[in-house]
């Protein structure tokens, strides 16, 4: 983790060790899909690589769709990106 710490990659990363996703599921995944109160998460699409490009899918099980629950120190990680990620949005204005 120290190697991706205070880059764009330690989130990801992070959320991939902590929740055991897969990339496919971490690029689909949204803020409104994370509830920092109960500090999980909802699972219910991934991205899919095809010979066309990229695809957004949904699981194929009941199994891929699912809840995962992080641990507190994922989520205040979690909430600090969101701090910063709104800070980012007000810098670049309305345009």
């Amino acid at each position: 983790m120290r190697l991706v710490e205070g880059t764009r990659l330690y989130m990801p990363v992070l959320i991939a060790i902590a929740g055991g996703l897969r990339r496919g599921e971490i690029l689909t995944l949204r803020g409104q899909d994370i509830d920092l109160e109960s500090g999980s998460a909802i699972i219910t699409r991934s991205l899919e690589q095809t010979t066309e490009g990229l695809r957004l899918k949904q699981p194929e099980t009941e199994r891929g769709r699912r809840t995962v629950v992080f641990p507190r120190y994922t989520l205040d990680a979690l909430r600090i990106h969101r701090k910063e990620q709104a800070t980012r949005w007000l810098a670049l204005g309305p345009a």
